[in-house]
């Protein structure tokens, strides 16, 4: 029984390492901070250069993630085989993200769809924004729920405010920055950066290795 035990506890410990060596917060900042510069250049760059700067992340940053993850995680952490429940529950966690992530986006689009006569909605104007922030939020806490990582309600509220904040905040001083949206992306940065250096710290390369 004891075995059965230490074999579950092992396997949710591996479970939960996905998340330890901080490159995926190492990648939600880039493709934030990406998205803010890409805000920035619209002002300067005509549309779609100033998407240059998500197109680096897409085509750089998205493969050098996998390439870190072969490169530092796996030789400290092995490859893991999950039992058949565990591989399921992955596979719904990732089916519910597509999910989220699609209605996130096509709310967060359907303001610069041109479908038809525009249509009016009575109501407050950062009212769409709010409406993406929730969705991020309940984004962000089915992730921290399902990998068992607290961090990621931090990450969901900040992006989740940020965004209703900085259309408050452009009304009240008529700045136009995503300072909120700033400060999230510069916090998952830094946690990423935390986190990737305390895994190589406490995970170092088998003799053999390194």
């Amino acid at each position: 029984m004891s075995d059965k035990i230490s074999l579950k506890e092992a396997e949710r410990k591996a479970f939960r390492s996905t998340f330890q060596d901080g490159l995926n917060d190492i990648l939600w900042g880039l493709t934030i901070l990406s998205l803010i510069t890409s805000a920035i250049l619209r002002e300067s760059v005509q549309v779609p250069l100033n998407y240059l700067p998500v197109l680096a992340v897409m085509v750089v940053g998205i493969p050098a993630f996998y390439i870190a993850k072969k490169r530092f995680t796996a030789p400290r952490m092995g490859l893991v085989k999950f039992n058949p429940r565990r591989n399921r529950k992955i596979k719904n966690v990732r089916w519910v993200m597509i999910v989220l992530f699609v209605l996130t986006w096509t709310v967060f689009l359907l303001p610069y769809l041109k479908l038809g006569d525009p249509v009016t909605v009575e109501g407050p104007y950062w009212l769409v924004d709010a409406t993406f922030g929730v969705l991020i939020i309940a984004l962000f806490s089915f992730l921290a729920f399902s990998y068992e990582q607290p961090r990621m309600h931090l990450y969901g509220l900040l992006l989740g405010i940020s965004l209703p904040f900085d259309v408050v905040l452009e009304e009240k001083t008529g700045w136009d920055f995503q300072l909120g949206m700033l400060i999230a992306g510069c916090v998952m940065l830094v946690f990423g950066i935390v986190y990737l250096s305390r895994f190589l710290r406490q995970y170092p390369l088998p003799v053999q290795e390194a």
